[in-house]
């Protein structure tokens, strides 16, 4: 029996058999995150060198000052602690002072009133040594404004007087151990703060002053009046015009002072009678 020729062939695998055959693809990771590039990574390294070097010179300037007593100390608190134990004569000084006080007046004067002002003195220690303490002759000028109002009998005005002359006086600065030579102190640390020198003294000065006026009076007045104080005028004389002042002060950081003055100013038929404080300067 002959076998048909349909059954001798070989069947083969449609498309569909192949596609089921396959593998089910792999399924999707998430990207990975970026790596740091060589480039930053060094840059990294240099700011952090960069770093501890800056610390490295903190503390080794950290441990300088330590060594020298000057750890806690700005630059400038430094320069001004030194600077107070510099040696100083303090022969010359001027001062401001801020005074205010009362009026007693006499005769055709009276009702003054009187106003703050700011008196500017200038004193010069004559033979002025730090190594003596001891009272010496002082010399100086002084400019002293007073300034108000009142009634000259029964006439009101505005009194502007200005007394100015030269000082002659006694006084005493007394000295601290670094006033008797160079500073022998190699280290300055905060701790000398509690014992920077601290210059106490006073003085007792006086003299006799011509006075110029800037007043105004409020009404006209007569000829027999013009003695008053209202009166714009130049320079005169305020008799007696005797002045006397009694100060006290301490010098801070060795050339500044913070004054206390008591004082009296005498004029025609009134004196003045004042107190304040004052700020000096000591070279």
């Amino acid at each position: 029996m002959t076998v048909p020729a349909i059954a001798q062939t070989t069947k083969k695998p449609n498309s569909l058999s192949r596609i089921e055959n396959l593998a089910p693809p792999k399924a999707a990771k998430p990207p990975r995150a970026p790596r740091e590039t060589n480039e930053t990574f060094n840059e990294d390294q240099e700011t952090e060198r960069q770093l501890q070097k800056k610390r490295q010179i903190r503390q080794k300037q950290r441990s300088r000052r330590n060594s020298n007593g000057l750890e806690s100390k700005a630059p400038r608190e430094l320069e001004r602690t030194k600077d107070a134990y510099i040696p100083r004569d303090r022969a010359f000084c001027l001062e401001l002072a801020l005074v205010g006080g009362t009026t007693l007046t006499t005769g055709v004067r009276n009702g003054y009133t009187y106003e703050p002002n700011v008196h500017i003195n200038s004193f010069y220690r004559i033979n002025s040594s730090r190594f003596s303490g001891n009272i010496t002759p002082w010399v100086g000028f002084r400019l002293a404004p007073f300034t108000g109002t009142g009634y000259h009998e029964t006439k009101p005005g505005r009194y502007g007087l200005t007394y100015f002359g030269p000082i002659l006086g006694l006084g005493q600065v007394e000295p601290v151990a670094e006033d008797m030579g160079p500073s022998n102190r190699t280290n300055i640390s905060e701790e000398d703060d509690s014992t920077l020198p601290i210059v106490s003294g006073f003085a007792v000065t006086f003299g006799v002053a011509g006075v110029t006026a800037q007043g105004q009076r409020a009404s006209e007045v007569t000829d027999s009046d013009t003695d008053d104080d209202f009166q714009t005028k130049n320079m005169a004389f305020d008799a007696p015009g005797a002045w006397v002042e009694l100060r006290y002060f301490r010098i801070y950081q060795g050339a500044t002072s913070a004054d206390f003055v008591l004082g009296a100013q005498s004029g025609a038929e009134k004196v003045f009678i004042y107190g304040g404080v004052g700020f000096g300067g000591w070279y």
